[in-house]
């Protein structure tokens, strides 16, 4: 319940609306619901399909209902390199690849401010599931590992930040290094302490006996621990899963169940061009699914007043019920 231990934390990606859909499970959320986007304040109409969120939910009568919501996006910051045959999309000259229908604002060009959310794959490389244009944006930002040489992920940091498992850094773009101004621990768990159920969708990242490393999360495999679509046997590194189980520390899982499809993590630079990489038909599908008033294809206009495929995905005020809240099946 609502300030006590027994909620449940997700972090995974959005893949509807009606509510919002995060890993398979609808959370209802109000429209004064906090909301944060790498730890500047925003409100719900920023909510998109593709970002990936840290949600903390508790148990209502009518489902899960959203406590607050955390807006990840690994970088947020300049486009330095469009890709090529052998190289990937670049932002603040880090790779990024793209993830199978990942959403990806049209025409962009090098210079332009991009939000990017995804997860990293085991090389710790980003696999993006959504890029769209941040117009105005005053300050770059980045989410990752920081390592005893100072770097996120390979990213250079020109202020001095002690190494750890996972950190927001927030600052100036130099052409060369992020010049850093704020940092802050632990992003993607911001309601450490305070839930007991945990659901995490992410790339598996490494694998030993009974443990895995999912997403900066450490998994460990019970006797008991259920596996849903393969064989424990079958899974690989890069797979994308969904893990439910039980916090045991702020990074610490104990898995009841792993969910996953045989098909191994979308790792390709393919969608060069910009656009999202899904049929129009596809799209016009998830929008009449979501009951939603967003418009298919690549061509919608977001609530930032400009055109992209990656845009059109946002959270729609119109048409929600009396109870003014959002929803998301899928």
């Amino acid at each position: 319940q609502p300030g006590g231990i027994g909620g449940t934390g997700i972090v995974g990606t959005i893949t509807g609306f009606a509510s919002i859909c995060v890993n398979g499970m609808e959370v209802h959320f109000g429209k004064d619901v906090p909301v944060s986007e790498n730890g500047v304040a925003a409100d719900s109409a920023h909510l998109a399909i593709g970002q990936v969120v840290a949600v903390e939910a508790f148990s209502t009568k009518r489902g899960l209902q959203a406590g607050r919501i955390a807006i990840l996006n690994v970088y947020e910051g300049p486009l330095t390199g469009l890709p090529n045959a052998s190289q990937p999309l670049r932002v603040m000259g880090q790779p990024v690849r793209l993830a199978a229908g990942a959403r990806v604002a049209e025409g962009l060009r090098p210079g332009e401010p991009v939000r990017v959310s995804g997860l990293r794959n085991a090389n710790g490389e980003v696999v993006a599931s959504r890029i769209e244009r941040a117009p105005g944006l005053k300050e770059v930002s980045a989410i990752g590992k920081v390592d005893r040489t100072g770097t996120l992920q390979g990213l250079k940091l020109g202020t001095r930040v002690a190494p750890a498992q996972e950190v927001l850094v927030r600052g100036q773009w130099s052409g060369r290094q992020l010049e850093v101004a704020q940092s802050r621990p632990d992003p993607s768990t911001p309601f450490a302490g305070r839930v007991r159920e945990a659901v995490i969708e992410g790339l598996v990242q490494g694998r030993q006996d009974r443990r895995l490393v999912v997403g900066g999360f450490n998994v460990t495999l019970e006797r008991g621990t259920l596996f849903s679509g393969e064989p424990a046997s079958a899974l690989e590194i890069n797979q994308r899963v969904r893990v439910t189980g039980v916090f045991n520390g702020a990074r610490e899982v104990r898995a009841t169940r792993v969910e996953y499809q045989p098909e191994r993590a979308e790792v390709s630079s393919r969608g060069h061009s910009g656009r999202d990489n899904r049929s129009d038909d596809e799209q016009q599908q998830r929008s009449d699914d979501s009951g939603s008033s967003r418009s298919s294809g690549a061509s919608g206009d977001d609530k930032r007043g400009h055109g992209s495929s990656a845009s059109s995905d946002r959270r729609s005020d119109s048409g929600r019920g009396s109870d003014d809240s959002g929803g998301a099946s899928g």
